[in-house]
């Protein structure tokens, strides 16, 4: 019986932290995505410019 209480809080404890990792993964990617579209925004604007 201890057994199955120390999987099952090993279980929660784990998906806790897959849970955390990948809300913060999005997080930090979706902040570099919004980087890089403004990049390419301004990127247009100087050829456009340029042209």
């Amino acid at each position: 019986m201890p057994t199955v209480i120390s999987c099952f809080i090993a279980g929660i404890c784990m998906t806790g932290f897959l849970t955390m990792w990948f809300s913060s993964a999005y997080k930090e990617m979706s902040f570099t995505r919004d980087i890089l579209e403004d990049l390419e925004e301004q990127l247009r604007l100087h050829q456009l410019l340029f042209n």
